[in-house]
């Protein structure tokens, strides 16, 4: 898989060096190699420090990963937070902006509390519950959809019986008009045979009396043709 750009170690990159990065530190927001990793676990302003395998990281929602751990205004750590304005704030963040802001509270205090309440346990069953909504949601989605497809196939047995009843019927009418032509039209042919049969017979009888006709004009005297 290539390696984006933000995967370098930040620290070899200010020296113009390429390193993958091993680490991600959430309070220096820094990638760190294994070579640099080594000396940032044990440094006295570092080694107290939130970091994580950068595999793992990577599997972090990118909308959690984009949360500042550190003020870009000032370049100093969170380590406060703000309730009257709902967000995290450092050193000078307070002095400059939330002097006047009651009941700035440090952010481990903030975090105990949440764990310590039902905050998290709620939105777990709200999800848990969220969750097993789109299921049902889903289940209904996919027994619909085999309804109508065993709909579709009714409806299809059906087109395809009325089909057949319609070619059977066809086919005995086709049957019996083939049935009724073929013994008109023998009819037709005998009694057009029995017509030739009859007008050869009377050809043959006309014929012999031309024949007749010409031996007695040829030999008959006129007292026998009279």
């Amino acid at each position: 898989m290539a390696i984006s750009a933000d995967e370098f170690c930040t620290l070899c990159e200010q020296n113009h060096i390429s390193r993958t990065a091993d680490i991600w530190c959430y309070e220096c927001q820094e990638y760190l190699c294994s070579d640099c990793r080594i000396p940032h676990s044990v440094s006295r302003l570092s080694k107290r420090h939130t970091s994580v395998y950068f595999d793992e990281y990577r599997k972090i929602p990118s909308y959690i990963r984009s949360i500042k751990h550190v003020s870009m205004e000032h370049d100093e750590q969170f380590d406060s937070f703000c309730p009257t304005h709902n967000v995290t704030c450092c050193r000078k963040c307070i002095l400059i902006d939330h002097k006047t802001c009651p009941d700035i509270l440090l952010i481990e205090e903030t975090l105990k509390t949440v764990h310590e309440t039902t905050r998290l346990s709620k939105i777990e069953q709200s999800v848990r519950d969220f969750t097993g909504c789109i299921q049902k949601e889903k289940n209904g989605r996919v027994e619909k959809k085999q309804k109508i497809l065993k709909q579709e196939q009714a409806v299809k047995e059906d087109i395809s019986k009325v089909r057949r009843m319609i070619n059977d019927h066809i086919d005995n009418i086709e049957k019996a008009s083939l049935s009724e032509l073929s013994e008109v039209v023998h009819t037709e042919i005998r009694n057009t045979d029995q017509s030739i049969k009859t007008l050869v017979g009377i050809e043959t009888d006309v014929t012999i009396l031309s024949q007749n006709i010409q031996l007695m004009k040829e030999n008959a005297t006129n007292m026998q043709i009279l």
